[in-house]
């Protein structure tokens, strides 16, 4: 089984807890990013939750750099659409 296939086993990291509107918000980030088509959510939780450069990811996942480039982009697309409509 490659390394990122395991993604899904790992929780992510706690978000500091300075009041309960940023609970709030690090929930509903975790369930936006949940919502990812698996390959998006793949290339974001290696990125921004395990702090891989895309480089990395290319070679951990076998895709093109410019493949994990437009997967990273699309979802941060729809992230920012589906949490600006919750606010």
């Amino acid at each position: 089984m490659a390394e990122w296939q395991t993604l899904g086993t790992v929780d992510p990291p706690a978000a500091p807890h300075r009041n309960g509107e940023l609970d709030e918000a690090s929930r509903a980030l975790l369930a936006a990013v949940d919502r990812l088509p698996e390959q998006e959510r793949v290339v974001v939780m290696l990125n921004y939750f395990s702090g891989q450069p895309v480089s990395a990811i290319a070679q951990m996942t076998g895709r093109p750099i410019g493949t994990v480039t437009v997967q990273l982009t699309r979802a941060r697309a729809r992230l920012r659409t589906w949490l600006e409509a919750l606010s």
